[in-house]
């Protein structure tokens, strides 16, 4: 993968000739089989050279990555409302008062498949507490 990378980086008419829906489609497989970044930059790599953008190649790439049954590669990112309690005090005295609170969270299948999900913020406190797996989903991101 990286020597086809560093052949076709920016080299526009090698982009356009050779990078068909398949070579995209192996970019994507190998996403879906790796969860590396490093793959999603190739695929970022193609649709650009010597800083101009590369239209047909950026239409294949929209086309396989948005593309339903390439879903799984994606981490969804939603606005979540919460209930959360609170302490109020007031006058010397306290009470609980219950809110709403927003929250970013990420869904995402795990390697078997498995829909996880998780706070950005508990992924990101995790993460910085050496969670492998967590680094890895953040890096994904």
């Amino acid at each position: 993968e990286d020597t086809i990378t560093a052949l076709l980086h920016n080299n526009r008419k090698l982009l356009e000739k050779h990078i068909t829906a398949a070579e995209i489609e192996t970019f994507v497989s190998l996403v879906r089989k790796n969860r590396e970044p490093r793959f999603l930059d190739y695929l970022s790599d193609l649709c650009v050279s010597n800083n101009t953008a590369i239209p047909v190649t950026q239409e294949l790439i929209c086309k396989a990555v948005l593309n339903p049954a390439n879903g799984d590669i994606l981490i969804e990112t939603k606005l979540v409302l919460s209930r959360v309690e609170f302490e109020v005090e007031n006058g010397g005295e306290s009470r609980l008062e219950v809110g709403e609170d927003e929250e970013v969270w990420l869904f995402w299948n795990d390697s078997g498949k498995e829909l996880r999900s998780k706070s950005i913020r508990e992924l990101a406190q995790d993460a910085k507490e050496g969670q492998k797996e967590d680094q890895e989903v953040l890096s994904y991101y």
